[in-house]
């Protein structure tokens, strides 16, 4: 990637920051308990088993993230899922960050609905309304996401899907 302007290569994506979005969720709600598990938290050895424990044991209200938490996690009591900048993962040169995102949405989002509590995810873009990819999957076409996918598959010759 270049940078529009002067044509440098030293330009790099940077995402919102888990630091900043804690800050703005102890001041808007003062009263929840938020842990925070990225990159800097989980450095040391067992901090990640650490904080996944502490939230199972509802020792915190929040479990603020990055995409290391869209995964693999079960916990009955969550009911809601925010998803931050939904669309960052599109502007990666990756022809195939659409599929990569719908993917992380459908598996996020089901985090929040996976127990007898009712659940509700709730996803931002920045560009709201015109990506394909988040459109599909808020109402869970998966049909669709891949019939537009093969399509522009064909049109760019580029056949990564395989059924």
């Amino acid at each position: 990637m270049y940078c529009p302007s002067c044509s440098s290569d030293l330009i790099r994506f940077f995402g919102t920051g888990t630091q900043r979005i804690e800050e703005a969720l102890t001041q808007l709600l003062p009263e929840a308990r938020v842990l925070r598990m990225d990159v800097d938290t989980t450095r040391r050895k067992g901090a990640h088993e650490k904080l996944l424990n502490q939230f199972a044991n509802q020792e915190a209200d929040i479990l603020l993230g990055t995409q290391m938490i869209a995964k693999g996690l079960d916990f009955e009591n969550v009911t809601l899922v925010g998803v931050l900048t939904a669309d960052s993962m599109l502007h990666l040169p990756d022809f195939r960050s659409s599929e990569k995102t719908f993917q992380l949405l459908t598996q996020v989002s089901g985090r929040g609905r996976r127990h007898e509590l009712p659940g509700e995810v709730i996803v931002q873009d920045l560009y709201t309304g015109t990506l394909q990819v988040l459109t599909c999957q808020q109402v869970m076409i998966f049909c669709s996401f891949i019939s537009r996918k093969c399509k522009c598959a064909k049109n760019f010759n580029t056949r990564h899907l395989c059924f």
